[in-house]
């Protein structure tokens, strides 16, 4: 028996021999050095596990551990030992943990199969966020040792901008990434979700995104006035006209505005969905699932014009390539928005009134534009219930964020009364301008 010490070691390095042999340290029991015939050096440690002598190697001599730290270390894998628990089996469980980007790729891969009706844009949603957000902050750690602490942070930092670039593609492409609140709550969201799929499917035992406490974003409520809505469709016209804007993206707009409908909706029509006689469009697949959509009057005229193209089932084929969709729908809209926004300005000019109070439109999404289509309908006397159906909406809550709308008829009618009300409580005058004060009873 003999105590390992670095000296005795040095003497040990590149020692050839004919066969691997051991040396025990005589402090810790099972502690020892391998020597190899080639003379490479490696502390070791040798125990028991129930019936069953197991011996693990805990690094090579001198790097990283010293031969005092490698004796605290082979200490502290004895008390393991005698609690139950195997070193062996947790190294190599260390060994193959998931880093968090590891398992958002398998997420990604296989999450789709475990959730079969969660929809594809939900999961473009999310390959977004662990992508551009997630992976870039947290994608090197482990997965299992994770807390509600990092995910905490993690929020914070995504809020605060840190995962925020501009990335230049294509020629004339350009990819923003923009952190705040409302993505990092999502983040969160999204990390919640994909650990519940890993310990579902044995992959972690813990999820560290339960009971953070996600920023609460609010909702962009942006509905267009109906001066903004003339500004913007003779700006669409303005457009087509100089061909800036190819007339089937200016209908696209247009539709958008006439019906209400989402972006995805419009822009992935099929030709054979659309049903003229019954004024209705038929989606097989929607947000929400299938559904059908009446279409009035103004839409059908849109959708009537539109020029089929041979060999392309979409209501808005693409000016290039077989089969596929019209795209560049947001360049188009951000040209209208601006177009509109420069009209309004000049009108303002003309008028001798000040630019500030223009018309903006630049901070208008299209989305806004299934906005204010419900907002006018609230507004017209449509019960919340109504333009939830008109909408799709599958749940009412959604619906809720035009409640506050549905207080202008009731406004009118309150208004009306309460004025005719306060002209008969106005003091009257009498034929000699004395002013009579009505009296209050004392009952």
């Amino acid at each position: 028996m003999t105590r390992i010490t670095r000296s005795g070691l040095a003497a040990l390095v590149d020692t050839k021999s004919a066969s691997e042999f051991f040396i025990w340290d005589d402090e810790i029991k099972g502690f020892g050095v391998r020597v190899k015939p080639s003379g490479f050096l490696a502390f070791v440690l040798k125990y028991r596990i129930g019936r069953t002598t197991k011996r693990l190697t805990i690094s090579k001599v001198g790097s990283p551990y010293t031969v005092e730290q490698a004796r605290r270390v082979a200490a502290g894998m004895l008390r393991d030992v005698l609690e139950g628990r195997d070193p062996a089996e947790a190294k190599r469980r260390a060994r193959e943990a998931l880093t968090v980007a590891e398992m958002a790729d398998l997420y990604l891969a296989e999450g789709p199969a475990a959730k079969p009706n969660k929809k594809a844009v939900s999961w473009d949603g999310n390959r977004y966020v662990l992508t551009r957000h997630v992976k870039p902050l947290i994608g090197n750690r482990i997965a299992r040792d994770l807390t509600k602490a990092d995910i905490t942070r993690l929020q914070s930092d995504v809020a605060a901008g840190k995962t925020a670039l501009t990335e230049r593609g294509k020629p004339r492409g350009v990819t923003r990434v923009r952190g705040g609140k409302r993505v990092a709550a999502i983040c969160v969201v999204t990390l919640g979700s994909m650990f519940e799929w890993a310990i579902s499917t044995g992959r972690a035992d813990h999820n560290p995104a339960h009971g953070v406490e996600r920023f609460k974003s609010q909702p962009r409520e942006r509905f267009l006035s109906e001066t903004e809505i003339v500004l913007l469709a003779d700006a669409l016209t303005a457009l087509e006209t100089t061909r800036k804007v190819g007339a089937p993206l200016a209908d696209a707009i247009r539709l958008l505005m006439v019906t209400g409908c989402r972006k995805s909706e419009i822009m992935k029509m099929k030709r054979a969905w659309v049903d003229f006689e019954g004024g209705r469009l038929r989606l097989p697949d929607s947000k929400t699932g299938a559904r059908v959509i009446t279409l009035a009057a103004p839409a059908l005229a849109i959708l009537a014009r539109q020029e089929p193209k041979p060999g392309n089932p979409y209501m808005f084929p693409g000016a290039r390539g077989e089969g596929g969709h019209a795209t560049g729908l947001q360049r188009a809209w951000e040209l209208t928005r601006a177009r509109a926004t420069r009209d309004a300005r000049k009108a303002a000019v003309a008028k001798g009134l000040p630019v500030e109070r223009a018309a903006n439109l630049m901070n208008v999404r299209l989305h806004d534009l299934r906005h204010t289509f419900a907002s006018v309908a609230v507004a017209d006397g449509t019960s919340l219930l109504m333009v939830g159906k008109v909408l799709g909406h599958r749940q009412a809550r959604t619906t809720e964020i035009y409640a506050h709308l549905a207080d202008d008829p009731i406004r009118k009618v309150t208004e009306r009364t309460a004025a005719k009300i306060a002209a008969l409580m106005a003091p009257k005058q009498k034929d000699d301008g004395e002013t009579v004060v009505p009296i209050r009873s004392a009952g």
